[in-house]
């Protein structure tokens, strides 16, 4: 209890850096009508003027925030959907998006899984969707089957929990979620961006080596779990973790991992980062300086059961280790 006590309490302004982080400033997510409760953002990326898009998985929606948790636009997604369970997104270029289902149901039916089971490219013009965005699908599941972890079943329990792009070095990126690899670590998957985006029939996806094999959580004595990914150009790929228990209801801490040019080993940025929170999506771009980069961190905090508002993380001095 007290320390679900001590997580609502941080609906307040800023916390502690912990780590490589001079500040983190934690916002409600909000709307016109105050805090936002039928809400999941699982997703972000940066927009060209600072503002923040993030997906919804509750409503397969779009929103678009500032730095400060505020709502500054609702965006329906322009083709229907049933329950997408939206899990990650990325930039892929100029104002193009990709959003990825979670691509996996427990109930292995189809009522859920065929919408699952697909990643929408979204035309932002402005603030406003492209009404021709989602017509033009992916659903790469010959690949993700090959790669041993993910098959719609209980066997196979993977799920997609985020997606990145490396359009220099032809990469496409997914993270994995409800599975480890058999040496224990988190699972990446990498494969070929060019042919992902051909849907080319001999798209295959790899496991891509981190070392990384997830700790326990203090708070929750639960594994941290990786919930998200993202690429900074030039630069690596950013790992975002978190750890809950009693059925989504209760959050530990929050970590930050960096795989330096996209490669293994990964190595620990950010710790014990807003406790009592579930960091669902990051979003990283470059900063003031050339050795800082801002970041923002979106909570899907289940506000509905556990009465704690999502909440948006803002980190506007992160370092990587880039050297």
């Amino acid at each position: 209890m007290r320390r679900l006590l001590f997580g609502l309490l941080l609906m307040a302004t800023t916390l502690p850096g912990v780590g490589l982080a001079e500040e983190i400033k934690a916002s409600d997510m909000r709307g016109d009508m105050g805090l936002l409760e039928d809400f999941g953002p699982t997703g972000a990326v940066w927009m060209k003027d600072g503002k923040v898009l993030v997906c919804d998985r509750r409503y397969t929606v779009f929103h678009i925030f500032d730095t400060d948790g505020r709502r500054y636009r609702f965006l329906d997604h322009p083709q229907k959907l049933g329950e997408a369970n939206f899990s990650g997104m990325c930039h892929w270029k100029d104002n193009r998006y990709f959003v990825t289902g979670s691509h996996w149901h427990f109930k292995n039916s189809t009522r859920y899984v065929e919408n699952r089971s697909i990643m929408h490219q979204i035309l932002l013009q402005t603030e406003q969707i492209d009404p021709e965005s989602g017509k033009e699908n992916y659903r790469p599941d010959t690949a993700l089957r090959a790669s041993g972890f993910y098959g719609e079943s209980v066997d196979t329990p993977g799920e997609i929990t985020g997606i990145a792009m490396d359009v220099k070095h032809n990469r496409v990126f997914l993270g994995m979620d409800k599975c480890l690899a058999k040496d224990g670590t988190v699972v990446l998957l990498e494969g070929p961006l060019d042919k992902f985006l051909a849907k080319a029939p001999d798209f295959e996806l790899k496991f891509l080596k981190s070392d990384l094999k997830p700790a326990m959580d203090a708070n929750t004595n639960t594994p941290y779990q990786l919930n998200d990914l993202a690429y900074v150009p030039d630069k690596g790929l950013v790992l975002l973790f978190s750890a809950e228990t009693n059925e989504s209801k209760q959050f530990g801490y929050n970590q930050v991992w960096f795989m330096r040019g996209g490669f293994g080993p990964a190595k620990l940025v950010l710790k014990d980062i807003a406790p009592g929170n579930r960091g669902a999506g990051i979003a990283v771009r470059n900063g003031a300086t050339k050795d800082e980069y801002e970041a923002v961190i979106v909570c899907d905090n289940n506000m509905e059961d556990s009465r704690i508002p999502s909440r948006l993380l803002f980190l506007p001095k992160l370092r990587l280790p880039t050297r």
